[in-house]
C-alpha cells in the first residue's frame, strides 16, 4: 500500500482495517467513558500503529510523540470528514 504522505498512508490503512460504518460511528482509541461513541477496536488499531512504524522506520522511543503530533490530528479530521460526507450523502438521498 502506498500513500502520498504519512497521513495519507494512515488514512488508507484505517480504511482497510475498519468498515465505513465502524469509522463513522466510533472515535479513535483510547475512547473515554465521556464519549457518546464507542472506540474503534484497539487490537486492530495496534495494527495501524505497527504498519506506520514499520513503513516509516520510526523508533519505539519516538513513535508516541510522532503519532500524537503528526498522525492523530489527521485521523481525527478524517473520521469527522467521513461523518460529514455520510450525512451529506444521506441528505442528498432524502431530497
Amino acid at each position: 500500500m502506498c500513500g502520498r504522505s504519512v497521513g495519507d498512508y494512515a488514512r488508507q490503512v484505517l480504511r482497510n482495517l475498519y468498515s465505513h460504518e465502524e469509522i463513522i460511528s466510533s472515535v479513535l482509541p483510547p475512547g473515554g467513558a465521556h464519549y457518546s461513541r464507542k472506540c474503534l477496536d484497539p487490537e486492530r488499531f495496534e495494527k495501524l500503529h505497527r504498519a506506520i512504524q514499520n513503513k516509516y522506520r520510526i523508533a519505539d522511543e519516538h513513535y508516541d510523540d510522532f503519532f500524537t503530533k503528526m498522525i492523530r490530528p489527521k485521523l481525527v479530521d478524517f473520521v469527522c470528514d467521513e461523518r460529514k460526507r455520510d450525512r451529506q450523502a444521506n441528505n442528498q438521498m432524502q431530497k
